[in-house]
Parts: C-alpha cells; structure tokens; sequence
C-alpha cells in the first residue's frame, strides 16, 4: 500500500478485503522468515493459522490491533503483533 496509509484507511474497507489484506500480510511475514528462522515461521503458523488459513480469532485480534493504532500502517501494527508472539524478524 501506499507510503500514507493508515489504519483509519483499513477499517473503511469490507471485512473480505480486510480479510485478504491480513492473510497475505501474514503469508508474507511466515515467506520472508522460512528460510532463515524457521522456528519463527513455525510459531507464526501456530499461532495464526489453521488448516483453513488464519483463524477466525486472530483475525479479529489483529483488525482489533489495526483499531486500536490505526494512525500506523496496519502492515506496521501487524509486524508488531507477530514480532511480540514471535521474536524480532531481525
């Protein structure tokens, strides 16, 4: 998304394409870490997913997180919640 996005942005938009932005965010974050923490990319499939894709109760956590700082990226704010359940991605 655009440098300037915001949460308040985010909270606009339907819960489908709130749904789909989250999932590839946190698809992303699991990528980017596979290779060299992949004890971070387990803890992050543990703890965000299911064997349907991200369940029902972290995605209202992390909207909730998007929420509760929405004046930040929600990318930002999503970073965040997966580096304190996870560890820094560096």
């Amino acid at each position: 998304m655009a440098e300037g996005f915001t949460g308040v942005e985010f909270l606009e938009w339907s819960k489908a394409d709130q749904t789909a932005y989250i999932n590839s965010q946190v698809v992303m974050a699991s990528t980017i870490v596979t290779r060299d923490k992949p004890e971070m990319a387990r803890c992050i499939a543990d703890n965000y997913f299911s064997e349907t894709g991200l369940t029902d109760a972290q995605l209202n956590d992390l909207i909730a997180n998007v929420e509760q700082y929405q004046s930040y990226h929600p990318s930002t704010v999503l970073v965040a919640v997966i580096e304190a359940t996870c560890g820094k991605f560096y």
